[in-house]
């Protein structure tokens, strides 16, 4: 007899928290094969995750399309079952992808929709997550009022956590190399780098704040300090 679809879907996010996506992948999307449009809706919110899971992981390997044709799905699924719980994380998620490819204005509008919606909902997490995008997007473009503007919306309702703290950090740096002081955001460019070691001991943020160091003294002439800086990621 074939497994129960919520067994696999068990294994599935028992590999994703073990990090071992390439299998985790494998049975993301052995659930998605199995969508019934006709389920309950026990078993939809079941197909919406595991089609959103399996849009991550796609998205991680560079693989753009397949992850928005499967956010698409995930949101078709949001949308007719109504779980609106849901629908701010998927428009972020899809509003990541464009930004990843660097179709910034849709990347905007995503972002957009998505903290219109988590605004009427009483978690703060991913309306958090929104807003750092969101600054992030318009430091990309340039646009200094917007950055500070959701630089000052994060700052007053960050909680008080390693992670928050970092985006803080980093952010403030975004902020004066969007406002033309490059000396100021390479401090707290390097400031980010170094909380992220010894505080978060996450090596995905430092290199975040590495990259962003380098880009600066790229763009100052200064190649072999931008080249020190890529080589450390």
């Amino acid at each position: 007899a074939s497994k129960p679809t919520a067994d696999i879907m068990e294994a599935a996010n028992r590999r994703y928290k073990e990090n071992d996506l390439e299998n985790a992948l494998k049975l993301f999307s052995a659930v998605c094969s199995r969508f019934d449009a006709t389920a309950d809706k026990e078993q939809q919110r079941l197909f919406m995750q595991a089609f959103l899971l399996r849009g991550y992981i796609l998205n991680t390997h560079g693989s753009y399309s397949l992850a928005l044709d499967s956010y698409l799905q995930a949101r078709g699924i949001a949308e007719k079952c109504r779980f609106k719980d849901a629908l701010p994380n998927i428009y972020n998620k899809t509003g990541i992808i464009f930004a990843e490819i660097n179709d910034l204005e849709t990347a905007l509008f995503y972002y957009r929709k998505a903290l219109a919606l988590a605004d009427d909902q009483p978690s703060g997490d991913t309306r958090q997550l929104i807003l750092n995008n969101l600054l992030y997007v318009y430091s990309l473009k340039g646009n200094a009022d917007s950055t500070k503007y959701y630089y000052r919306k994060l700052v007053g309702q960050s909680p008080n956590n390693g992670c928050s703290q970092y985006d803080n950090i980093f952010n403030l740096a975004l902020v004066y190399e969007v406002d033309n002081k490059p000396d100021s955001a390479l401090m707290h460019f390097h400031r980010a780098a170094d909380f992220a070691a010894r505080q978060m001991h996450s090596p995905l943020s430092q290199a975040a704040a590495h990259s962003s160091i380098a880009h600066i003294y790229s763009k100052r002439g200064m190649l072999d300090s931008a080249a020190h800086y890529f080589r450390l990621n």
